[in-house]
């Protein structure tokens, strides 16, 4: 009777108690631009920002004489026990410019870092497309630099970095940063139908056991 008890009390306990899968903590998502339903970042209207903000994409510009260009995204209103990686999804076009019309010179590489001031080291190319917007999405772990210093601040961090030569620019329509984690327990548990039905089953498997051994 016992064990049959102690067995019964496992597997409910077991349904109030499943552990937490790393999952969508959640997204902070930018459509860039110059309109009212538009996001235009604090560095492109900061004074020598050589950047600017159309209607719906952002000129990115390099050239040595120009402030950095850099989003941040805040996910301090995200509760979370931790975070495991972020997804960067871009949006953008006319990165492929060339010498010649046939020497590459424009190579655009995403930079994460922690602050506006505050930057590790150059991360994956952004890849070189022409007219035609193009989609692209790139992953961070805690294999990247900068990625304890992102999670202890709360904010990521957007730099683009260049590494052609001459000044180049391309178009960033919009970008969205998902975070990756283990979302916070909620203040109080409220049992899901799941765990209710769990419950009663033990409950009836407890009432059957009681039967069986009177007889």
């Amino acid at each position: 009777m016992k064990k049959n008890l102690l067995k019964i009390t496992s597997i409910c306990a077991l349904a109030f108690a499943l552990p937490a899968h790393a999952a969508l903590i959640g997204a902070v998502d930018r459509d860039y631009g110059n309109t009212a339903d538009k996001y235009t970042p604090s560095s492109v209207l900061a004074n020598g920002s050589c950047d600017s903000a159309h209607s719906n994409w952002l000129s990115i510009t390099n050239a040595d004489s120009c402030g950095r260009f850099y989003d941040e995204f805040n996910f301090s209103h995200m509760l979370y026990d931790s975070i495991d990686s972020f997804s960067l999804t871009i949006t953008f076009s006319h990165s492929n410019n060339s010498f010649m019309g046939f020497i590459p010179t424009e190579f655009w590489n995403l930079r994460p870092a922690s602050s506006a001031s505050n930057g590790g080291a150059t991360g994956p190319s952004i890849g070189r497309v022409g007219s035609g917007i193009t989609t692209r999405t790139f992953n961070f772990d805690n294999t990247m630099d900068m990625f304890n210093d992102i999670v202890a601040n709360q904010s990521f961090f957007l730099w683009m970095a260049h590494e052609g030569f001459g000044q180049q620019n391309f178009r960033l329509y919009s970008a969205s940063l998902a975070v990756n984690g283990i979302e916070a327990a909620a203040p109080t548990a409220v049992p899901t139908p799941a765990g209710i039905g769990l419950l009663g089953l033990g409950l009836a498997l407890l009432g059957f056991s009681r039967r069986k051994t009177k007889k």
